[in-house]
């Protein structure tokens, strides 16, 4: 997702059309206490280099489990978005496109069933499709601004995030959105979830969405069917911490899982290298105790802002800045550079 943050707004929204999609299971998820997440480490198996260090948005495995599949924004000024395919044993690129994205910012990656990959981009509105091989194929409208993008566990929808604490399930093929999910751990709503990762069965726990949690080195592993997080693990240690990690600048983003290796690859926005992991159960219970102070640090103040347009038809919706008219409940702003 493209922002550079100086600051955090909340926006609350009195139900919008879309926010009738939420489930009963994901309110009272949201509700009732819910079991402690378990903490987990990564150990690294091998880096590699992350060729051209660019702004990674989106990384999958390619279904034939041999090659990488990544998105990467226009940022910094001056660059194109792209779509790639990588070999994971150098590092190397295959392929590139740049033409499907030309004027676009591109966001998350997908691959669905059919082996056709599916890309959000942020303000567009719009999801680009392409074949097995990465060649455009046509583009489709989308509901509003793109941040993370995969698959439910059956893969006959999408699961998307927009930034704020919900998690969309998007009809394949509308993209319209039919159900949503509070995202809730240790207690709280849990905002940001950027670049996502379906995985069928995850540490033994099934089907599981991981996410990296914007603005830090934490990823949730969040349970689909309610919306509640059940583990999370760090990426600290992972190459080289910068201070600009906080502004969004070389953050963590990038989680593709290969099933039949087991093991996670994960990179960030300019990132040098890239990782090949394992995840482990970490005993000393190290994520767990950063994700309680992230929450704790994350949490609205009083005296955020708090705005509310209502359209001339009567329903609600929001509207910030350069953002996009459509239903969210919270949303991250940005400075013009």
């Amino acid at each position: 997702m493209w922002r550079f943050i100086a600051g955090v707004t909340l926006v609350v929204l009195l139900r919008p059309s879309w926010s009738r999609a939420l489930s009963k299971e994901s309110l009272g998820a949201a509700q009732r206490q819910a079991p402690p997440p378990k903490s987990y480490k990564l150990e690294t198996i091998r880096a590699f280099p992350h060729e051209g260090m660019p702004f990674t948005q989106g990384l999958e495995v390619h279904s034939d489990g041999q090659r990488l599949v990544e998105t990467s924004g226009s940022y910094p000024p001056g660059t194109k978005s792209f779509v790639r395919i990588l070999d994971p044993a150098t590092g190397n690129t295959i392929q590139k496109d740049f033409a499907s994205l030309e004027g676009s910012f591109v966001e998350g990656i997908v691959q669905a069933n059919n082996g056709h990959w599916f890309a959000s981009t942020y303000t567009d509105k719009k999801a680009i499709e392409y074949d097995s091989n990465l060649n455009m194929i046509k583009e489709h409208e989308y509901p509003g601004m793109g941040w993370g993008l995969t698959r439910t566990t059956d893969g006959a929808s999408f699961i998307a995030t927009n930034g704020s604490e919900y998690v969309m399930t998007l009809q394949k093929g509308s993209f319209q959105p039919i159900d949503t999910k509070v995202v809730t751990c240790l207690g709280k709503r849990v905002t940001g979830l950027n670049e996502l990762e379906m995985v069928d069965d995850f540490m033994g726990q099934g089907p599981t969405l991981l996410g990296n949690v914007y603005l830090s080195r934490l990823v949730l592993a969040v349970n689909p069917a309610t919306g509640e997080c059940i583990g999370t693990f760090n990426l600290g240690g992972l190459g080289v911490t910068e201070s600009s990690e906080i502004s969004g600048f070389h953050a963590a983003n990038g989680l593709a899982y290969n099933k039949s290796s087991e093991t996670l690859y994960v990179t960030g926005k300019n990132w040098d290298q890239m990782f090949e992991t394992k995840v482990v159960e970490d005993a000393q219970g190290l994520a767990l105790t950063i994700l309680a102070q992230h929450l704790q640090s994350a949490a609205p103040s009083p005296d955020q802002a708090m705005l509310l347009q209502v359209s001339s038809s009567g329903e609600p919706f929001l509207e910030s800045g350069d953002y996009p008219k459509y239903p969210q409940h919270a949303k991250f702003t940005r400075p013009q550079i």
